[in-house]
């Protein structure tokens, strides 16, 4: 597809983009378990700009709640995959008594593995079970297995980091292995309480949660001294539970509000998804908030986590040649850290093909597919997943794609709104994704056109938020110029798909159709040969564009080249032509408005 066919398919009118994208689960993904789960292992960086605001958040939430005003003492961290979210958990174990449970289905490869206890969190619908009174003993269980826990003398004596280390060995499930005395005293708990009616059972509730408080006496009094924090909570709202015509999240909830204010115990859910964050039906929509005097706020999503570029050290080593710059092990740093720790710790371990594993891994996450969609599967929102980690288009904050794209497709949440109606996503610069996105896109042309359509479609409509369709074209002719280059010249090395830098003339030689010899020519004068020999020896690396507001100096140049990325300046500031002025109309035909 050549420059006429994208600006063409950017001018037509647009139809009607479909009002909610569904997309399907993530498949299984073929990696390597012990390389994922040693990543959890790995030194924290950035401790005070990520787990101490969370903490002191959580510290706060925990502080206001009260059953009058808010529906339950819980928040969510919303977030990208890969970006982190449950290694902050353990990092918030060092400094509280977190009650760790993950409840991604039974068969995800996903990491961490699924607790043990989902199984008694999500039983199965055909069960019948009444959710109401099987979470509320579920919950007094975990109570009284924290107070016994904590009431043990010889534990009482240790420091309070020992303490919580103990707790967390003994609860907290990171691998395959079970927590077994943790798991049998919960589920012996229950069994205890199976002969209880409801009021009987929130009576325990109330009764275990201030007992558990006053156990946990390493922990001041007004600090966050319990956190229930809940993995892939999204696998509670489609259950339905028959007695009560509602979800088992709803319920799970609604126990939760049982909880005493000022004991200093809260919960927290970390998802991708935004509807866990959004989750707050009205007393007449939910029949079991009805006559429970519950309040009707929600504490505010966490969704500000600072883990992008976490292990890049660009800094302290910037790359010193060719080979450096476009050096796998350093260029999977950018982005979420987990593609960097994974090919480093596959690489160590002799796994086969590191890179493709990698930018497999990254396919997968971006497109919701263990496997490339086909055409027919290449969703609107697919197609923005694949545009945003390219150009970063970004869509209006009124687009209903948003939700999808944060909680399947890899985008990250920038902003949730009071209402937790609005949201904003966005793509930054990731390497890894663009590479994903090149990768499939690249052999692609059909799937090229229908991304281009659905482009078209939004822009039409007023659904994206930054950049006029002029912009839009450049950046995309731009990505697939040098995606046709890397093609037509190829790379000896073995590199990162969309990861390979090309000479200049090669890839000006693919953006213009004009030959070699016709940009050389007028160029052999002694005046002319620092341009000549720029054109035929120096090379070009980018495979994703990024939108700035400012003019960028050459310190900044060089930081976007490290990155592979290339920027694309707003409209009025002088950017990448005043540094390379000579490639102008007079030499080349082409023009450096944008």
């Amino acid at each position: 597809m050549g420059v006429k066919d994208m600006l063409a398919q950017l001018q037509k009118p647009g139809s009607t983009t479909p009002a909610q994208d569904v997309t399907a689960r993530v498949e299984d993904i073929d990696w390597s378990t012990d390389v994922v789960q040693e990543g959890f292992s790995v030194k924290y960086e950035r401790y005070d700009l990520i787990v101490m605001p969370c903490l002191e958040t959580l510290q706060n939430f925990a502080y206001q709640w009260k059953r009058s005003e808010f529906q339950a003492p819980y928040t969510s961290i919303v977030g990208p995959t890969m970006s982190g979210k449950t290694r902050l958990l353990m990092e918030l174990a060092h400094h509280t008594c977190v009650v760790y449970i993950c409840l991604r289905p039974a068969d995800s490869t996903d990491q961490p593995p699924r607790s043990e206890l989902a199984q008694d969190m999500v039983p199965r619908v055909e069960q019948k079970k009444d959710m109401n009174i099987l979470y509320l003993s579920f919950l007094t269980a975990i109570f009284n297995t924290v107070t016994k826990f904590f009431s043990n003398k010889k534990t009482a004596a240790q420091p309070v980091v020992k303490q919580l280390q103990e707790w967390t060995n003994y609860s907290f499930q990171k691998n395959n292995t079970p927590k077994t005395k943790f798991n049998a005293s919960v589920r012996n708990g229950m069994r205890a309480m199976k002969e209880k009616d409801a009021k009987s059972l929130t009576c325990s509730l109330k009764d275990a949660a201030m007992r558990m408080s006053e156990s946990i006496q390493c922990i001041q009094h007004g600090h966050l001294k319990v956190l229930i924090a809940i993995d892939e909570p999204s696998n509670l709202m489609d259950p339905i539970d028959k007695n009560h015509d509602v979800s088992y999240f709803c319920l799970f909830r609604r126990a939760l509000s049982e909880i005493p204010a000022e004991k200093g115990i809260f919960s927290v859910f970390t998802d991708t998804t935004s509807k866990v964050a959004n989750f707050s039906p009205s007393s007449t929509e939910d029949p079991s908030a009805r006559g429970h005097q519950l309040g009707y706020e929600l504490f505010a999503p966490i969704y500000k986590i600072s883990t992008l570029d976490l292990f890049v050290d660009d800094v302290n080593k910037p790359p010193k040649n060719w080979r450096e710059l476009e050096s796998p092990a350093r260029l999977f740093n950018y982005g979420c850290p987990f593609y960097g720790l994974y090919f480093k710790g596959a690489t160590a371990k002799g796994t086969p093909d590191p890179i493709g594993k990698t930018a497999m891994i990254a396919g997968a996450k971006l497109l919701g597919l263990s496997r490339p969609p086909t055409l027919q599967e290449l969703t609107p929102a697919r197609c923005f997943a694949l545009l945003g980690s390219m150009i970063q288009t970004r869509l209006g904050s009124h687009s209903p794609i948003n939700s999808t794209l944060v909680s399947s497709h890899a985008a990250h949440c920038m902003f949730i709104d009071s209402t937790r109606e609005m949201i904003v996503s966005d793509y930054p610069p990731q390497f890894v994704y663009a590479a994903a996105a090149s990768k499939y896109l690249v052999k692609k042309d059909a799937c090229w056109v229908k991304c281009i359509k659905e482009l078209a479609i939004a822009v039409q409509e007023g659904l994206v938020a930054l950049g006029d369709a002029g912009e839009m074209a450049t950046r995309l002719i731009l990505i697939r110029a040098m995606q046709k280059t890397q093609q037509r010249i190829g790379s000896e090395e073995e590199s990162i798909p969309g990861g390979s830098s090309v000479r200049l003339v090669d890839f000006l030689e693919t953006l213009t159709g004009k030959p070699r010899e016709n940009m050389l020519r007028g160029l052999h004068t002694e005046q002319n040969r620092n341009k000549s020999q720029l054109l035929d020896r120096g090379r070009i690396f980018f495979n994703h564009l990024s939108r700035i507001e400012y003019t960028p100096d050459a310190s900044d140049l060089m930081n976007f080249c490290t990155k592979a990325l290339r920027s694309n300046v707003s409209g009025g500031s002088v950017g990448l032509t005043s540094f390379l002025r000579f490639i102008s109309d007079r030499h080349l035909g082409l023009n450096l408005q944008n």
